[in-house]
C-alpha cells in the first residue's frame, strides 16, 4: 500500500494547527496504516492532535502537543519540523490528500476482490463488490469545490466552525495612528482590507500615507511603500522628517547633535527589536506603475523577506495603473474607469496576499466658500468617478480643512465608509503637524478636543 511521505504530513498538520475543516478530514480519513511504521512519531502526534480536537471543540497548538509529549525528543524534532513549514495552500494539500486515499481504497479493493473471485464459487460476489465499491472509490472526495451552501441544513455546522476559529484565530489589526479614528473604526483593518483617503490638491494625501506607514511600523509591523513618482531619495527624506519630527532640512544637512541620534537610535531599535520596518519603492516618472509591477513588487519583497508584508501604502492612486492591457481615453469617464479598474486590482492583490491595502486619491476642485465652511465636509461624491471607486474599499474617509484651521495645523476626518460598520456622523477633530512632516499631533488632539 503506497503511504504518505514525511513532507506531506508536515504541511498537512501544519494545516491542521489553522484550518477546522482539514482538522476534520483527518480526524475522519487519516488512518494509521497511511504513515510508514518508522514514522511513529506522526501516528503518536495525530491521535494526539484528534483526541485534543475532540475533547476540547478547539484547534491544538505545537505548545500544547509538545507539553504533552515533553520527554519524547523525536515529538519534539518533528513538532519543530512542523513548525517551520511554511503555512500551505489547503486546496493543493486536500487535492493530494483525496487522490491519495483514493488509490489507497481502490489497492484494498483489488486485492479483496481478488481473494473473493478466486475463492470458490464466489465470482459473481466479486464482481457485485467490485462494481459498487470502485462507484464509492471514483464518487469519493474530501475537497468540496461546489459553489453552492445550503443555508438552513448547513447553518449548526458553520456555527461550530464560526465557534472553534474565534476561539484559534487572532484577528490582528493595525491602527491608523489616530486615536479618535481608531476607536471609531474599531482598532483599525485587518487582513485583505484596504482604505482610501481622500483630499483636496495639496491637502495631506502623502503626508497621510506616511503617517500610516510609520504608525503600522513603530507597532511591529512590516510596511511596503510604493511612490509612483519622485525619487527614492525624496521619498526616504520625507519619511525620515516624518519618524523623527525633524524638518527635511534638518534631514538634509544632518543638523543633528550627537545627544538627540542617541534618542533617534533608541527608538530605531525599539522598533526593529518588534519587528517593525518600512521599505521603499520608488519610481520618478509618472504613470510608468501598473498593478502587475506592484504584484511583482510583493512577490519579490516575500522572497528576499521570506514574509509578506503586513501593509501596502500606495502613494498614491491617480499615479498607478491597472496593467490590464486596456487603453483608458483621456475622457473624464476614462479617467474614472481606469482608476476604478486599478482600485480593483490593488484590492485583489491584497486579498491574494492576505495584506492589508492603503492608498490616496485627490478630490475635484471644491469651491472656496465650500472648503472654508467648518460644516462642509468632503463625500465619495467629491472624487470624480467615486461613486464606483470606493466600492473597491473597505475603509473611505475625507480630510476637510479650512484656511482657518490650516493656519491653526487643525482638520477634520470624515468617515464616507467603513466595512460592516455604520459610517458618517460627526467628523473627527484632530490637530496636525505638518510643518514636522507628520499628519497628526496626538498631544495637541487630545488636549484640545477630547479631555473632559
Amino acid at each position: 500500500m503506497e503511504q504518505l511521505s514525511i513532507k506531506f504530513l508536515n504541511e498537512l498538520y501544519k494545516l491542521c494547527l489553522y484550518k477546522i475543516d482539514v482538522i476534520e478530514i483527518v480526524k475522519e480519513h487519516l488512518q494509521f496504516s497511511f504513515i510508514p511504521n518508522e514514522l511513529k512519531g506522526y501516528k503518536k502526534i495525530l491521535k494526539d492532535f484528534t483526541t485534543y480536537y475532540k475533547n476540547n471543540n478547539k484547534l491544538p497548538t505545537i505548545g500544547i502537543i509538545s507539553q504533552i509529549n515533553q520527554n519524547d525528543v523525536k515529538i519534539q524534532e518533528i513538532l519543530h519540523e512542523i513548525s517551520d513549514v511554511k503555512l500551505p495552500e489547503k486546496k493543493d494539500i486536500l487535492i493530494q490528500f483525496e487522490s491519495f486515499i483514493k488509490k489507497a481504497k481502490f489497492q484494498d479493493l483489488y486485492y479483496r476482490v481478488a481473494d473473493i473471485y478466486n475463492s470458490d464459487d464466489r465470482q459473481e460476489e466479486a464482481i457485485n463488490i467490485l462494481a459498487k465499491e470502485s462507484e464509492q472509490i471514483a464518487n469519493f472526495c474530501i475537497y468540496k469545490n461546489s459553489q453552492f451552501e445550503n443555508i438552513f441544513e448547513g447553518f449548526h455546522e458553520r456555527q461550530k466552525k464560526r465557534d472553534i476559529n474565534r476561539l484559534n484565530e487572532v484577528k490582528i489589526r493595525i491602527p491608523f495612528g489616530v486615536t479618535p479614528l481608531d476607536e471609531r473604526v474599531y482598532g483599525g483593518s485587518e487582513e485583505t482590507e484596504t482604505d482610501l483617503f481622500i483630499a483636496r490638491s495639496g491637502g495631506g494625501k502623502t503626508t497621510w500615507l506616511i503617517w500610516r506607514a510609520i504608525s503600522a511600523s513603530r507597532r511591529g509591523h512590516k510596511v511596503l511603500y510604493i511612490s509612483a513618482e519622485g525619487a527614492k531619495e525624496m521619498v526616504e527624506k520625507k519619511i525620515d522628517a516624518a519618524w523623527t519630527a525633524l524638518s527635511k532640512r534638518d534631514i538634509e544637512f544632518d543638523n543633528i547633535d550627537h545627544e538627540f541620534r542617541e534618542k533617534l537610535q533608541k527608538v530605531i531599535n525599539d522598533i526593529l527589536n518588534k519587528k517593525g520596518e518600512i521599505s521603499v519603492v520608488a519610481y520618478e516618472q509618472f504613470d510608468t506603475v501598473s498593478m502587475l509591477d506592484v504584484r511583482n513588487i510583493v512577490i519579490d519583497y516575500i522572497k528576499i523577506n521570506g514574509t509578506k508584508p503586513d501593509l501596502i501604502c500606495l502613494d498614491y492612486l491617480e499615479k498607478f495603473n491597472p496593467g490590464d492591457g486596456k487603453r483608458y481615453s483621456a475622457s473624464m469617464e476614462g479617467e474614472k474607469m481606469r482608476r476604478e479598474a486599478t482600485a480593483d486590482r490593488f484590492k485583489n492583490i491584497c486579498t491574494e496576499f492576505k495584506i492589508r491595502g492603503a492608498t490616496a486619491t485627490q478630490s475635484t476642485d471644491i469651491e472656496p466658500k465650500d472648503y472654508n465652511n467648518p460644516d462642509f465636509v468632503m463625500t465619495r461624491h467629491n472624487v470624480s468617478g467615486a461613486k464606483g471607486l470606493v466600492n473597491s474599499f473597505s475603509y473611505v474617509f475625507t480630510f476637510n480643512q479650512t484656511n482657518t484651521e490650516y493656519s491653526e495645523d487643525l482638520g477634520r476626518i470624515y468617515c464616507d465608509k467603513i466595512r460592516e460598520y455604520k459610517a458618517g456622523g460627526d467628523p473627527i477633530n484632530i490637530a496636525t503637524q505638518f510643518n514636522k512632516s507628520r499628519f497628526y499631533d496626538h498631544k495637541r488632539t487630545i488636549k484640545l478636543f477630547y479631555e473632559e
